[in-house]
């Protein structure tokens, strides 16, 4: 058995330990526990990495479309169809962008964001690109702002508590010093009494 050696942790650090088997009433000693711990990081980094599989989808500027997405326009004439296989939109086999999409069904070019509707694979209802984009946006808007104020919670508790100033004692009058009172505003007549 190898002897124990000691090992430098910040105090921060051994009182958040402390607090923690405190609050979870675990009955090692924090040596035994930090021990553990280190097992687990140590067990954690030499575990194998998970191979996530790869993910195929059409990029179109901030908009992800996965495998398996339909596009449809609808005009007055016809109502034209495509699909995201793999990484293209495949309409009529063979692979366009979405601006194609749009100019080959319309015959002109026109805004494929207000033109092309989107049925993203487990969704019921189709819903327009320009929609689904501005929807996105306004999230990537909203977790700025939750991660910002957040940021000035955390900043906030860090700062040190403002202790308010105590007022100056009273200055006590000495034996036969007189009290003066305030003079009126200049401009009055002013009577000594």
């Amino acid at each position: 058995m190898l002897p124990r050696v000691s090992l430098e942790i910040s105090g921060t650090t051994m009182l958040a330990l402390l607090q923690h088997l405190a609050f979870r009433r675990y009955d090692a000693e924090p040596c035994e526990a930090a021990d553990e711990a280190i097992r687990a990081w140590i067990a954690a980094r030499h575990a194998a990495p998970v191979e996530l599989p790869p993910i195929h989808g059409y990029r179109w500027k901030t908009l992800f479309l996965p495998a398996g997405t339909r596009l449809r326009i609808q005009s007055p004439l016809q109502t034209c169809h495509a699909e995201v296989i793999g990484d293209e939109i495949i309409c009529e086999s063979r692979a366009v962008s979405p601006n194609q999409f749009v100019t080959a069904c319309a015959g002109a070019p026109r805004n494929a964001w207000s033109e092309i509707c989107l049925l993203l694979p487990g969704e019921k209802f189709w819903k327009l690109a320009g929609v689904r984009r501005n929807e996105i946006l306004r999230a990537g808007k909203l977790a700025a702002a939750a991660a910002s104020s957040a940021a000035e919670a955390i900043a906030a508790s860090a700062r040190p508590p403002v202790v308010p100033k105590r007022p100056e004692p009273a200055r006590e009058r000495r034996v036969g010093e007189e009290r003066r009172e305030p003079r009126d505003v200049v401009g009055e007549d002013y009577e000594d009494h």
